[in-house]
């Protein structure tokens, strides 16, 4: 996922297991129209997907973290940063346990187990379905 945030500076995040052999998000910046790029986080548990939002100086990043999955137990949370993308901290996650009988089919494929992130005037509402497949904001 893209964000463009203010002129030529972007910021993209996308999962990779090149750090652990599983698949962790990791965000980059550019401040030239993306001709130069620069890890500047990297999510230190095994991930999926990351969503963008915007709100004045603040943007917010969601995320899932499948750390205890084996489990049924899936987190799902946001950072956000206040210096233009430089530096992110984890701001607030929840985990809800889906245990070993879901009834919500895309809990096979982790890869459709996301949440989707918007936020206005100070506020950051989180989106996600649990282990059947019931909508959580």
């Amino acid at each position: 996922m893209i964000i463009g945030h203010i002129s030529k500076t972007n910021l993209v995040n996308f999962t990779t297991d090149k750090f652990t052999g599983n698949y962790n998000l990791v965000i980059y910046k550019s401040t030239d129209n993306g001709q130069t790029w620069q890890q500047i986080a990297y999510a230190n548990w095994p991930s999926t997907v990351g969503y963008w939002a915007k709100d004045g100086n603040n943007i917010y990043m969601s995320y899932n973290d499948f750390t205890y999955a084996n489990s049924g137990t899936i987190y799902v949370g946001f950072l956000r940063s206040q210096d233009n993308g430089n530096t992110f901290s984890d701001i607030a996650w929840t985990g809800f346990n889906f245990g070993s009988n879901t009834t919500c089919p895309n809990y096979q494929r982790p890869a459709k187990i996301h949440d989707h992130i918007t936020a206005s005037s100070g506020k950051v509402a989180v989106s996600f379905v649990d282990g059947n497949c019931k909508v959580w904001k």
